[in-house]
C-alpha cells in the first residue's frame, strides 16, 4: 500500500464530531435550500468527466466540508455514480485534504455501482489507514463496524484498541471488541473486552455481559 493515501489505484459520507461525541449518521436525512443551491446537480454527462472537470478547476477551492455536504444530497438523489466520481476527483485534486469518511463513503458508492471487489478493499484499506492516524476514535470506530459487517477482520483489532485506549469510560468500542473476538475465535481480546465493559458498572448491562462470558 502507498505511504500516503490516495486515488492513483482507482480506474474509474462523512462522519465529524468530537471525539467523546456519538458518531453523526454517515447520510444527513435533511438538507437545506442553501446546501441544495450550493451542490451541482449534472444531469446527462458523463460523471468522472464532469467531476474532474469541476474539482480540477483552480478557482475551486472546495475543503473537505464542502464534500461532506454534497454526497449525502446526491446520495439522496440515488446518484451513486456521482458519488464515486466526485469523492474520486476531490481526492484526485486535493489528495492533502484527504479523510476517513471519504474513502469509507467511496467504498460505499463502488459496491453500490457494483466496482471490481479488489478496487473496493482498496478503498476500504485507505480508510483504514486514514481512521488510525487520525487519531479520532468515532473515525476509528466507524470504519471498524464497517469492516465487521463485512468481515474483514484483520484491520479491525488495531482501530478498537485506539479507540478503546481514547474512550475507556465508554462501552461502545470494548462491545465492538467483544463481537470481533467471539467472531475470530480470540479468547484474550473476548476476556479484556468483558472486563473493561464490566469495569464500567453499567445498570442492566452487567448481567448480560456476565451471561455472555459464562457460556
Amino acid at each position: 500500500m502507498p505511504s500516503t493515501p490516495g486515488p492513483s489505484s482507482f480506474t474509474i459520507v462523512p462522519q465529524r464530531g468530537k471525539p467523546d461525541n456519538a458518531p453523526p449518521p454517515l447520510i444527513r436525512p435533511k438538507s437545506s435550500p442553501k446546501d441544495q443551491r450550493k451542490t451541482p446537480q449534472p444531469s446527462g454527462v458523463d460523471p468522472v468527466q464532469f467531476w474532474d472537470g469541476y474539482f480540477a478547476d483552480p478557482k475551486r477551492d472546495e475543503s473537505g466540508t464542502d464534500l461532506f455536504e454534497m454526497v449525502p444530497l446526491l446520495r439522496q438523489n440515488q446518484k451513486f455514480l456521482d458519488v464515486e466520481a466526485a469523492i474520486w476527483a476531490y481526492l484526485k485534486h486535493r489528495p492533502k485534504n484527504s479523510e476517513p469518511w471519504m474513502y469509507e463513503a467511496l467504498a460505499l458508492a463502488m459496491e453500490i455501482n457494483k466496482r471490481d471487489p479488489e478496487k473496493i478493499k482498496v478503498a476500504w484499506s485507505y480508510a483504514t489507514t486514514l481512521a488510525a492516524r487520525s487519531q479520532d476514535p468515532n473515525d476509528q470506530l466507524r470504519v471498524a463496524d464497517m469492516l465487521l459487517i463485512r468481515k474483514d477482520y484483520p484491520p479491525v483489532g488495531k482501530l478498537l484498541d485506539q479507540a478503546m485506549e481514547k474512550l475507556p469510560h465508554r462501552a461502545e468500542p470494548a462491545m465492538m471488541s467483544m463481537k470481533l473476538a467471539l467472531e475470530t475465535n480470540d479468547p484474550l481480546r473476548f476476556g479484556d473486552a468483558a472486563e473493561r465493559i464490566l469495569g464500567l458498572g453499567w445498570p442492566g448491562v452487567d448481567e448480560q455481559i456476565r451471561t455472555i462470558v459464562k457460556k
